[in-house]
């Protein structure tokens, strides 16, 4: 639009009149011609609101000349809500309707005609519902929120729209957009705005309530001698799997005080030998879960043995004897020190004091070992034959083979074999020699190390007869892990840390010892094993990040005492509740130590599995008042040979329990382990405590549920039932079975059936049926299964049974009818004459019945024009089962009389609350 400027205007009127000769020189008056009128233009403007627009102003001057006006006009809108205008006539759309602009020059006064302005609605470009996603609770609500958004802006609407729910049985919608929760799962509501042609929707969840559903003790079984202390720690389990901590609220007791009493803090203290239950009680909860302690008798030294017990030698050999304490456990050490020897004939053999007899001359005595300490003795018998009478006619050594890790020791036995049959070990006159000291060195006693991956041949000579034997030492190579150095050198790996065992007494802290070094010459790990009654000394070296160890299938480690003891307790996979906590624990109980450095092999159950650890190691002991030294603790890749393997013969054993869970809510229940023992057949270094693994957690196992659509297991043996029906629970360790299985029954109401309704057995001849799903009758023609009286009822597609076609699925708020003879589709001819029949049959299956009624409507009687109804109460039925019905006619309340003789519709009305009802085998007899 061109707005021409008022000072121009009057130039070329001046120019007008000048042409004429009615302006000349300075010396004549020009008078300004006056505005005749003003006008705006265009005349009308169409706008979406939002958008903007300019109207023009032009004056006609009594001149007749017309020019336009810019600026001094004043500008007005009538209704400023719809179009506004500013001070230099732009207009700006604000909201549908209809507005007039008019202009008004001031000078004139003239007033020009209106402008019309129509604004129309803007569209928006999208609509959004907040929150566009929600979890809720079964019974919760949620109220959504729609928003308009425009270009440059956006608007709440709050009407003209629809609410749609994905699914009714998990969530539904009212006409304002609240969302109310009403069974686990997931559902989508889609908001549309029909006149803008938009839609959008907001996902919502419903959860499954989580519940307290049992609470655990750790430990559940605990060994302590009397006096020692164990903090039990408790935890609850919830329904959704997960694990919190209790630390009040608990009440402790003990089934026995005068074996173990505990504290409120759940402190257990060793009393007397015996075995004692420690209950703890959540109070809130009512959830109670016990531990077993066991009190040994306590371990002592009942006798000596010696050996070997009979003997015979040669006069002029050597044997050396070997003494074993045996304790009151069963257990057994050799001693190597605190001993006393003597012989009874000192004529015929001699022994000093390391054991070392040698014969003198032929005859026989007595030789008696002492425990100088405890006083006990043990006797072997030796004759001495003579020199002249025998000769040595061979010698072997043992082992003959054998396969060792580098650095493992392996002492070799040198036994001479005489002309008379007899046989004796020759600790004294033999020479030995390796044929490749780079793999394998020998002691001038027979002691072999492993150097180096290789084989060697250790071969010994008899000097004074020439008599030579062999053994082949084969040195395996041993594969260091990545991440699997625990301590070596001397020093702790990076990362890893002490931590004391809950209760436990450890003074001073372990620490490097440079007074104690290994072999190698690094400091040993010096831990004090207290000795103060009632207490124990435990902890774990535990990674500040989590290792995957995969790589390895064993731990190493080298341990030595100050005193021989066998009452150690070496893990791996304790973490002492300082890192991630996943339990991965294993361990060796009553390790035998001596006073000299000793290799150690803990085998991985199942290496596989080794992945997400940093309980790393560690160990715990009683009050046994000692000293001891670990060195070169490290994760290793040994091979098959030197490891051995699990002993098929004797595989772990599980106690499985026959837990019974609900359905629905998640809940959990743990399978415990016991006993779980694991037999590992191992070859050198010896395995400790014979190969035995101890308390092995589920975590090594591979767990497996044979129907996880019943129940489901997780990697720490939490067994959750998920619907109704069974299933087994098995177990697998290193592909080795756990003999046995659980049986998880999972029990509850069920969300649907799972079974149809008994197959009528009435003659087709007697039976009008309007739906039968197993096909005995031929149904009566139906025009609809799901007419819709009631709002927010639905029928959901014929729900399917395995074994069958299905039955009908109603989502039932209010009612539904069928319809037979009311002309739906067209034909009033299919009402059902029941006037010979006596019942209405139906079977009828919910798993959250309400109070239901079923109603009979017949067609319009000719006569009055009004149908007659007949009502029968069926009350609240049995959940989660099928219910027969055989109602009577006469139970049915009829409107106006009986008038089975022309029904033509079928109705069920439920309460106040929305029912899932399947409905079967529907017919008149």
């Amino acid at each position: 639009m061109i707005v021409v400027n008022r000072l121009a205007s009057l130039w070329l009127l001046c120019g007008a009149a000048f042409a004429l000769g009615a302006c000349s020189g300075g010396s004549s008056s020009l008078s300004a011609p006056a505005v005749a009128s003003i006008e705006v233009s265009p005349n009308s403007i169409a706008l979406v609101a939002g958008q903007t627009d300019q109207v023009t102003v032009t004056a006609t001057y009594t001149t007749g000349a017309k020019a336009g006006i810019a600026s001094g006009e004043t500008f007005t809108s009538s209704d400023p809500a719809v179009a506004a205008v500013s001070a230099t006539g732009a207009i700006t759309a604000i909201a549908a309707g209809t507005a007039s602009i008019t202009a008004t020059d001031p000078g004139s006064g003239k007033v020009s005609g209106a402008v019309t302005v129509t604004v129309s609605a803007a569209q928006p470009a999208s609509i959004t519902v907040t929150p566009s996603s929600a979890s809720l609770l079964p019974g919760a609500s949620q109220a959504l929120t729609v928003t308009a958004q425009f270009a440059a802006s956006s608007t709440p609407i709050t009407s003209g729209l629809a609410f749609t729910s994905s699914n009714l049985n998990i969530a539904t919608v009212s006409a304002t957009g609240v969302v109310t929760a009403v069974g686990p799962g997931s559902a989508t509501i889609t908001v549309t705005d029909a006149a803008a042609n938009q839609t959008a929707s907001a996902t919502i969840s419903v959860l499954i309530p989580v519940t307290l559903t049992s609470i655990a003790v750790t430990p559940a079984t605990a060994s302590l001698a009397a006096g020692a202390r164990e903090t039990l720690n408790v935890a609850a389990n919830y329904s959704d799997g997960s694990q919190k901590s209790l630390s009040t609220g608990l009440v402790f007791t003990s089934s026995n005080s005068a074996v173990a009493t505990v504290t409120a803090a759940g402190v257990v203290t060793a009393v007397a030998p015996g075995s004692a239950t420690i209950t703890v009680t959540d109070t809130a909860a009512n959830k109670t879960a016990s531990a077993t302690v066991t009190v040994p008798v306590p371990l002592t030294l009942t006798s000596i043995s010696v050996a070997p017990a009979t003997s015979s030698l040669v006069a002029g050999s050597t044997e050396t004897l070997s003494v074993t304490a045996n304790f009151s456990d069963g257990s057994h050490v050799v001693l190597n020190s605190g001993l006393g020897f003597a012989s009874s004939n000192a004529a015929v053999a001699t022994v000093n004091g390391a054991g070392l007899v040698s014969a003198v001359a032929a005859g026989t005595a007595t030789l008696t070992a002492t425990d100088t300490a405890n006083g006990l003795t043990a006797t072997a018998q030796l004759t001495v034959t003579p020199i002249a009478a025998v000769t040595l006619t061979s010698i072997a050594v043992a082992p003959t083979a054998a396969t060792l890790a580098p650095a493992a020791t392996q002492a070799l036995t040198v036994t001479g074999t005489y002309s008379n049959g007899t046989s004796a070990v020759l600790t004294t006159g033999n020479t030995f020699v390796s044929s490749n000291s780079a793999f394998a060195t020998v002691t001038g006693v027979g002691l072999v190390t492993a150097v180096a991956s290789g084989t060697a041949t250790i071969t010994v000579t008899n000097t004074a007869t020439g008599l030579t034997a062999s053994a082949t030492i084969t040195v395996a190579s041993v594969t260091t892990v990545v991440g699997g150095n625990v301590y070596s050198n001397g020093a702790l790996d990076t990362g890893v840390a002490f931590h004391l065992f809950g209760g436990a007494l450890n003074v001073p802290a372990p620490a490097p010892d440079p007074s104690t070094p290994f072999t190698d010459g690094t400091a040993g790990l010096k831990v004090v094993i207290t000795g103060t009654t009632g207490a124990y000394s435990g902890g774990a070296w535990v990674a500040s990040a989590t290792r995957d160890l995969r790589a390895a299938n064993a731990v190493t480690f080298w341990a030595k005492a100050s005193t021989p003891k066998s009452s150690l307790k070496i893990q791996i996979g304790n973490d002492a509740g300082a890192g991630a906590n996943v339990n991965y624990q294993v361990e060796s109980i009553g390790i035998a130590l001596t006073t000299g450095w000793q290799q150690y092999v803990l085998p991985l159950p199942d290496p596989t599995k080794a992945v997400g650890f940093d309980g790393l190691f560690s160990f715990a002991d009683g009050p046994n008042n000692y000293t001891l030294w670990f060195a070169d603790i490290q994760y290793v890749n040994l091979p098959g040979n030197v490891l051995g393997s699990l002993a098929a013969t004797n595989p772990v054993k599980v106690t499985w329990p026959t837990p019974s869970l609900p359905v629905g809510s998640a809940n959990a229940y743990t399978i415990p382990f016991g006993p779980n023992v694991v037999n590992w057949s191992g070859t050198v270094p010896p395995l400790p405590n014979a190969g035995v693994l101890d308390n092995v957690t589920f975590r090594w196992f591979t767990l497996t549920s044979s129907n996880p659509a019943v129940a489901t297991v997780s990697p720490d043996g939490v067994v959750t039932g998920i619907s109704i029906g069974t299933a087994t629970i098995t177990a697998t360790l290193a592909g080795v079975a756990v003999p046995g299985e659980a049986t998880v029954t999972v029990t509850g109401v069920p969300t649907t059936p799972t079974t149809y309704a008994a197959t009528p057995t009435l003659p087709a001849s007697s039976v009008t049926a309007l739906f039968d799903s197993s096909g005995v009758y031929t149904p009566h023609p139906v025009d609809s299964f799901g007419r819709l009286f009631c709002s927010n009822s639905r029928l959901v597609d014929p729900y399917a049974i395995p074994g069958g076609t299905g039955v009908l699925q109603y989502t039932l708020n209010l009612c539904v009818g069928i319809t037979f003879g009311d002309g739906e589709s067209g034909n009033t001819n299919n009402t059902v004459d029941a006037s010979a029949y006596t019942t209405f049959h139906v079977d009828l299956w919910s798993p959250n019945p309400d109070a239901l009624q079923i109603q009979l409507v017949n067609a319009a009687d000719a006569a009055s024009g009004t149908k007659s109804v007949g009502t029968y109460n069926a009350g609240t039925i049995a959940s989660g089962q099928w219910v027969s019905l055989d109602i009577p006619f006469s139970s049915f309340t009829f409107t106006n009389g009986n008038a089975e003789n022309a029904l033509q519709q079928l109705l069920f009305i439920s309460g106040t609350s929305t029912m899932i009802l399947y409905v079967d085998n529907m017919y008149f007899h």
